[in-house]
């Protein structure tokens, strides 16, 4: 993950032509307005959880004047304004103001799977996230006023012990297509031993016999699970090269 979400650095909005930094909302913040879009919106009683943020009703309480006053007040009281000042900016400001502040608010890394359109609607609304044993741990490691200080990213970053993002890590994706690249012409040759073909030999076939290209494949599959390890450690790694063999002429 990059450096910009992982520390969940601050942003510049404005809002009534004033300018404020703000960071993308922590957990507590996502709790206040699930709580709040709870009391505001009919059907209480009828719910075993606060509505779906990404519902229409949820979206139009947030859109309100009431929900733009509490989006503002989370994201700028670290300030030491009060409820009423924020309030009052809130309805000063213009609609871009507004918007940009959502943006930060809810923005996440974009190196994030579901950021590129992983999971259904439902199963990725927050209001259905659960807060089990793996968020338990969590808030114990680093004790409870720290994890309600933590965005959504953070947390993703710490439960994955920094893999979160394997996927969008440049070097971990070489080191996918040289080992993809390495086993499929691995299999091409076996298939064309199988078969019989002897008419479009490689480089390697024509100086080394058959026994030392399964030994030179042998011996690069187990440095690319070498560099994974590494990596899965958390330590240095990178994409291996040919490892270095003694040429025997046929």
């Amino acid at each position: 993950m990059y450096l910009s979400p992982t520390l969940n650095a601050r942003r510049l909005c404005y809002l009534a032509n004033r300018p404020f930094w703000v960071r993308a909302l922590s957990i507590e913040g996502w709790a206040e307005i699930l709580a709040w879009l709870d009391d505001v919106t009919p059907g209480r009683d009828e719910r075993d959880g606060p509505p779906r943020l990404g519902g229409d009703e949820s979206q139009q309480w947030l859109r309100s004047a009431d929900g733009r006053a509490l989006l503002c007040w989370i994201a700028i009281r670290g300030d030491d304004i009060c409820y009423e000042t924020a309030a009052e900016i809130a309805r000063s400001a213009a609609d871009e103001e507004h918007s940009r502040l959502a943006a930060i608010l809810t923005g996440r890394r974009r190196t994030s799977q579901r950021q590129a359109g992983e999971g259904t609607q439902e199963d990725s609304d927050l209001a259905r996230t659960w807060c089990g044993e793996g968020l338990a741990e969590l808030a114990m490691y680093v004790g409870m006023d720290t994890f309600r200080k933590l965005s959504i990213d953070q947390v993703e970053w710490l439960q994955s012990g920094g893999k979160c993002d394997a996927h969008a890590d440049p070097d971990a994706r070489a080191l996918a297509e040289a080992q993809k690249q390495w086993l499929a012409a691995h299999r091409e040759r076996q298939a064309a031993e199988a078969n019989g073909d002897e008419t479009t030999p490689r480089p390697d076939d024509v100086t080394i016999g058959a026994e030392e290209i399964d030994r030179r494949n042998a011996a690069m599959l187990a440095a690319l699970k070498a560099e994974v390890a590494k990596r899965d450690a958390g330590l240095p790694y990178g994409v291996p090269s040919l490892p270095d063999f003694d040429e025997e002429v046929i």
